[in-house]
């Protein structure tokens, strides 16, 4: 089978090490392969496996890039276009249509599938949760697909940048991260304040990873490292192979695919996320885990903060005893060769399709407009009410997650042929957070969704039942 791969990017990121794994994956399987995108550090690894890509203008070249695909798929000739996101699905969407091509088949790994999405184009999603929510409204196919990890050996050797500065610290605690704001923000600033009490103990801190906001940790690095007269937090910078970080590692804190990846080498691991969300991997809180997708939501955050107890508890000798368990049970489920051996699968049900419609794609279009539209007015009211620019994203963003929910105003279900100039923009009330799955401060989560919802029970298609 011949699968064109249109990965977010090729940036190191949760998203495009999944693509890119999965890509070196069905070509081990005898599939072939072509990855297209743009320009980027996780090129180097496909070609490494030799698996060859096409340079793709940047996405905010959008004619020349859907125009590249088409002439892409035209070449190729692809049996099936696997897109990854939203902007990869809906950019092999419209090429496949302009240059008569194969099915596509789109994959969402981030924690919302948007409603402007083509209705008929097959999804599959990388958490339970997701799965639950979306298969309520979504009219074509939902699909669960586990986010593949790869067995880094935890004893790898290797040179990890940075670590030389923090003067052999007994207990290394690895922060592995996209260094953005704001979903990121919060856990990445409360490992760092964490320090303040651990650095007495022999902790320090690594930070993996670079981004857009790399300047404003490095500023609560430095305040950190003033506080204690020697340098307790340091930057590693992107590492395209992790294997070193998990090997120098006590214990490693994130979230997602990051988090995964610790726990699948054998390394001790906490899962960040926000409103004061913090929790040991543990086998207690494993499933639990799986079904929000290493992420979670707490109810604030909390004074003491648990995180720095939670490291602590992290390198005791009486954690480690579980983690061999911890790590078959998430290879099991995560290993690459299982994911890619389901991912075959869809893509193999997807080449089957039609490709995406002209008046799928026109409904898609719209949606999108008025999406676009409403954030726009968003931000003006957020500029309006002088909203500091954390404040005015937390803003704009909580609001835009309704517009998620209802599928009948917005064009699909039964009010689908309702003009758009007639729907109102919605009134914007409390959003069925998805991350809110896990709610709960620190350790205290529920390992059932809070709809009525088993996540034992969703609809997986070639998946099977949740683990």
């Amino acid at each position: 089978m011949k699968v064109l791969t249109l990965p977010k990017n090729l940036e190191i990121g949760g998203t495009q090490v999944n693509a890119v794994d999965l890509a070196v994956a069905l070509q081990t399987r005898g599939h072939e392969v072509l990855v297209a995108s743009q320009e980027g550090p996780m090129r180097a690894k496909l070609s490494t496996h030799g698996v060859p890509v096409e340079d793709l203008p940047g996405t905010e070249h959008r004619i020349g890039r859907v125009s590249a695909i088409a002439n892409l798929i035209r070449r190729f000739r692809p049996d099936v276009i696997h897109g990854y996101e939203v902007r990869g699905i809906l950019d092999a969407s419209y090429a496949s249509r302009l240059a008569n091509g194969p099915p596509v088949l789109g994959s969402i790994l981030s924690t919302r599938v948007p409603w402007y999405l083509p209705e008929t184009t097959p999804i599959t999603v990388g958490m339970p949760s997701l799965l639950d929510f979306t298969s309520n409204w979504r009219t074509g196919p939902v699909t669960l697909i586990d986010p593949p990890v790869v067995h880094y050996n935890a004893d790898a050797g290797g040179r990890l940048p940075g670590l030389d500065s923090l003067n052999n610290p007994s207990h290394l605690v690895v922060l592995v991260s996209r260094l953005v704001e704001p979903f990121k923000k919060e856990g990445i600033l409360r490992t760092i304040s964490s320090m303040r009490l651990l650095e007495s103990e022999g902790f320090g801190l690594l930070i993996v990873g670079d981004g857009a906001a790399r300047s404003l940790y490095e500023a609560a690095a430095r305040d950190e490292n003033t506080l204690a007269r020697r340098s307790v937090v340091s930057f590693a910078g992107e590492l395209l192979d992790p294997a070193p970080a998990f090997a120098a590692a006590s214990v490693v804190i994130g979230n997602g695919t990051s988090v995964l990846q610790a726990a699948a080498a054998g390394t001790p691991s906490v899962v960040t996320g926000r409103e004061g969300f913090s929790t040991v991997v543990s086998g207690d809180v494993l499933d639990a885990l799986y079904y929000s997708g290493f992420y979670g939501v707490g109810q604030g955050v909390l004074r003491p903060d648990p995180l720095p107890d939670q490291i602590r508890q992290s390198v005791t000798p009486s954690r480690r005893v579980e983690l061999g368990t911890i790590k078959e049970r998430i290879l099991s489920r995560y290993g690459v060769e299982v994911v890619a051996g389901r991912m075959e699968q869809e893509l193999v049900k997807a080449s089957e399709l039609s490709r995406p419609s002209w008046a799928d794609l026109e409904r898609s279009a719209v949606r999108l407009a008025y999406y676009r539209i409403a954030r726009a007015r968003l931000q003006a009211e957020a500029r309006r009410q002088g909203l500091q620019a954390e404040n005015a994203d937390n803003f704009v963003y909580g609001r835009l997650r309704d517009m998620a929910l209802p599928p009948g105003r917005f064009g699909t279900g039964r009010n689908r042929r309702r003009p758009m100039g007639a729907v109102k923009l919605p009134a914007f009330g409390p959003s069925d957070d998805l991350t809110k799955v896990v709610p709960g401060p620190s350790d205290a989560i529920r390992s059932e969704p809070r709809s009525s919802h088993n996540p034992s029970s969703h609809r997986t298609g070639a998946d099977g039942p949740a683990a």
